[in-house]
C-alpha cells in the first residue's frame, strides 16, 4: 500500500506579502477532505504536513522530508505560492528520487500545462480533488497511467495531457475532513475562541462578481443538506470540544430555507457553540438573522467592496449602498459582531470614490474592517485588463515582481499602499472605537484571545 504525504507549504517564505486580511492561520480543508477520501477508499498510510501552520523554515522542511520518505507527495497550491511549491518539490525529489510528486488546488485549474513545466512535478489534479486523487493513486498503485482519471494532468509520449475535471454532485456523500491528521493546536485566529474548527457547507458560487475567481472555476454551485452540515458541527462540538466554528462558504445564506433548517437543527440537538459566517448584504433579512443569532451565530462577515455605487456596478457585485446599510443596521440591532470587506483601486476608481469607500467603512459602525488593494487574481475577468499574462509569466519563473495594482494618474502603487495604511489607522485608532471595544460585553474575551493568539501569529503572519 502506498505511503502518502499531503503538504501545505509555508506560504510566507520568500514571497512578497500582498495579503492584508490575514488575521489567522486556518486548517487546509482541501487536504483534510482528500485525506478523508483516501482513508475511505482504503489507503491507510496517510500523513499531513502543514508547514504553514507550523511555521517551518526551508531547513526544517528539508529535514522533515529527509526523515519521512513517501511513495507519493501531494501539494496543495494556489498560484501566488507556486514558486514555493516548485522549490519544495525539488527538495522532495532530491531527497527521494523515486517519489512521485503531485499538485492540486487553484493553480492547476488556472495553469495546468504550465504547472508541469516543472520537471519535479509528475502529475496534477484539476478541480475538486477527492474523487480524482483517489482514482489517481489507485492507478499509480496498480501501475497504470492516469488517462482515465477525471481532472488529471500528466505527461505521455512527451506531451502534457489534460483531462476535464468533474464536480462532485452529492456533497453529502463526501466524508468529513480528516481533522485528526492536522496539527490542531497550531491554528490561531484573532478574536476567535480556541479550540476552533473551520468548515464549508457549499461549493461554487451563484453570483458573478468580476473580481472573483469562483465564477471561472467551472464548478456549479452546490450545497450540503442542513442535517449533514449540523452532523459535522456536532462532531466538532461533542468529540473535539469546539468552542467556535468558522464557516468559510463564499455566501452561506444563498438558500434561506436551508439556513433556517440548520438553525432549527442546532437548537433541536442542544448544541451550544459560537460560529460565524461569510455572506452578502442582499441575501439576509432580519428574521433570518434572528434565527442565526438564536442558534449561536455571533459573527457576520459581508463584502461591501466599495462606497461608490458606480464602482459596485462595474464590479458586477449586484448590490446597492442602501442594501449595505440596511443589512449592517439589522445585524447591529441583533447584536452580531460585524466585519466589512473593502477593495481599493478597482479599475475605474478615483481618489474620490476611494474616499467614499473609506467614509462608508466608518459610517457602518462595524466591529472590524479589512481593506485590500485590488489585484487581478488568476482566472478572473480582471486579468483581461492587463497587458500580457502576468500570472503565466509568474508561474513559469519569468518574473518575481508583485502582482500589479491598477494605478492611474491620480495614484501610484506606492501611494495606494499609503492609502491602505491610512485606512486602517483611521478605522482602528479612533478613540471611540478603542474605548468601545475595551468596555463592550466582549472586551475581556477580545483581550484574552489577543493575548492567547498573538505570540503564535507573530511567528507566521507577515
Amino acid at each position: 500500500m502506498l505511503n502518502i504525504l499531503l503538504i501545505r507549504c509555508n506560504e510566507r517564505l520568500g514571497l512578497p506579502a500582498r495579503e492584508t486580511n490575514s488575521t489567522g492561520i486556518y486548517p487546509p480543508l482541501g487536504l483534510a477532505y482528500i485525506a478523508a477520501a483516501l482513508r475511505q477508499a482504503g489507503f491507510r498510510d496517510i500523513r499531513v504536513l502543514d508547514a504553514h501552520a507550523l511555521g517551518l523554515s526551508w531547513e526544517q522542511f528539508h529535514a522533515f522530508v529527509l526523515s519521512n520518505p513517501a511513495d507519493v507527495v501531494l501539494f496543495t497550491a494556489a498560484t501566488l505560492v507556486w514558486p514555493n511549491i516548485v522549490k519544495a518539490a525539488r527538495l522532495v525529489k532530491a531527497a527521494h528520487p523515486s517519489c512521485l510528486v503531485g499538485a492540486g488546488g487553484p493553480q492547476l485549474g488556472a495553469y495546468p500545462e504550465e504547472s508541469l513545466a516543472c520537471d519535479d512535478i509528475d502529475f496534477g489534479i484539476r478541480g475538486e480533488g477527492e474523487t480524482a486523487v483517489v482514482q489517481a493513486l489507485q492507478a499509480i498503485a496498480s501501475q497504470q497511467d492516469l488517462g482515465s482519471v477525471e481532472g488529471a494532468v500528466f505527461r505521455k509520449d512527451g506531451k502534457i495531457v489534460t483531462r476535464p475535471a468533474a464536480a462532485i454532485q452529492d456533497l453529502d456523500a463526501a466524508p468529513f475532513p480528516a481533522v485528526d491528521l492536522l496539527p490542531r493546536r497550531a491554528y490561531r485566529a484573532l478574536n476567535v475562541d480556541h479550540p476552533f474548527f473551520s468548515m464549508v457547507t457549499s461549493r461554487g458560487c451563484p453570483f458573478a462578481c468580476k473580481f472573483c475567481a469562483q465564477i471561472h472555476s467551472d464548478q456549479p454551485f452546490r450545497m450540503r443538506s442542513a442535517g449533514n452540515v449540523v452532523d459535522e458541527m456536532e462532531l466538532y462540538v461533542r468529540r473535539y470540544a469546539a468552542r467556535e466554528i468558522i464557516v468559510f462558504d463564499e455566501t452561506f445564506t444563498v438558500d434561506r430555507q436551508r439556513v433556517l433548517d440548520i438553525c432549527r437543527e442546532i437548537g433541536s440537538r442542544g448544541l451550544r457553540f459560537r460560529w460565524n459566517i461569510r455572506t452578502r448584504v442582499d441575501t439576509v433579512d432580519e428574521d433570518m438573522l434572528a434565527a442565526l443569532r438564536q442558534a449561536g451565530c455571533r459573527g457576520l462577515h459581508m463584502g461591501v467592496e466599495s462606497g461608490a455605487q458606480e464602482i459596485l456596478d462595474a464590479m458586477r457585485k449586484g448590490i446597492t449602498l442602501a442594501q449595505v446599510k440596511k443589512a449592517f443596521q439589522a445585524a447591529r440591532r441583533l447584536g452580531f459582531e460585524t466585519r466589512g470587506y473593502f477593495m481599493l483601486a478597482y479599475p475605474g476608481e478615483t481618489l474620490e470614490t476611494i474616499r467614499q469607500t473609506l467614509a462608508l467603512s466608518r459610517e457602518l459602525d462595524l466591529d472590524w474592517a479589512s481593506f485590500t488593494i485590488t489585484i487581478p487574481n488568476p482566472g478572473t475577468a480582471l486579468c483581461g485588463d492587463l497587458a500580457g499574462d502576468y500570472w503565466r509569466d509568474y508561474v513559469l519563473g519569468r518574473t518575481d515582481a508583485p502582482a500589479p495594482f491598477f494605478t492611474t494618474a491620480e495614484y501610484t502603487a506606492e501611494a495606494l499602499c499609503g492609502i491602505r495604511g491610512q485606512a486602517y489607522r483611521d478605522f482602528y485608532l479612533r478613540p471611540g472605537f478603542i474605548l468601545g471595544k475595551l468596555f463592550s460585553r466582549n472586551g475581556w474575551r477580545l483581550l484574552r484571545n489577543i493575548v492567547y493568539n498573538a505570540p503564535s501569529l507573530m511567528r507566521v503572519l507577515p
